[in-house]
């Protein structure tokens, strides 16, 4: 139960990293429910193969760890594309002359 409210958090998260790199949030929200939910099933399995059915502690424990190594990859991911350009700095961009392009001569 816990793990569900800490995923609603996280994606709220995601969401606003998406958004202000000028992507869809709801698409990266999406990711993010399906990566958590993905490698906490993983991690489970991974745990019950490690430590049979006796240590059930540490197989949610490892479950919980692989979920929240799946956010912090997506995060990762969304914080190294490049920020959302504004029209602003495409408008500047457009408005350079051929001429600014070459350095200024000296008399």
């Amino acid at each position: 139960m816990l793990d569900i409210i800490i995923l609603v958090f996280v994606a709220i998260h995601i969401g606003k990293i998406a958004a202000q790199k000028g992507l869809k949030p709801g698409l990266w929200r999406l990711y993010t429910v399906l990566a958590w939910l993905g490698a906490e099933l993983a991690g489970l399995v991974i745990g019950v193969m490690i430590f049979g059915m006796d240590n059930i502690f540490s197989i949610i424990l490892l479950g919980i760890g692989a979920a929240a190594g799946s956010y912090f990859a997506i995060k990762a991911n969304l914080e190294n594309r490049p920020d959302h350009i504004d029209h602003i700095n495409e408008k500047n961009v457009k408005s350079i002359g051929v001429s600014d392009l070459y350095p200024e001569k000296k008399n």
